[in-house]
């Protein structure tokens, strides 16, 4: 997918399921970015070692800063999903905490 396309995905999903959205400790859509890819890691039970993988990261809650939660879109695995990532202290190095189906549940994660 394009950036383009994964934007158009996460706004559908947010016309779609707006009443959820709410939050006001932090503006949603202000929050958004133009999707760029980065490398999430993790360590699945029973796997031994770090899985690494890319997602289109969508969403920060500080933008501009390599701190705080994300949201990501991954795709091109049976788990095509969005996933909530924090960063782990290392440049565009992300940290994985889950996958979700949509933007809207990865958000309520949070």
């Amino acid at each position: 997918m394009t950036p383009s396309e994964i934007s158009r995905l996460v706004n559908a999903q947010i016309r779609d399921q707006q009443r959820l959205l709410y939050r006001p400790e932090f503006d949603v859509e202000a929050r958004l970015v133009r999707p760029y890819q980065s490398k999430c890691a993790t360590s699945l039970p029973g796997v031994s070692g770090e899985q690494v993988f890319e997602i289109w990261v969508v969403f920060e809650e500080q933008t501009g800063h390599d701190s705080g939660y994300v949201v990501g879109y991954q795709e091109g695995t049976s788990l095509s999903s969005f996933v909530l990532a924090v960063w782990n202290g290392q440049p565009h190095r992300l940290a994985y905490l889950g996958h979700f189906q949509t933007f809207v549940e990865a958000l309520g994660a949070l």
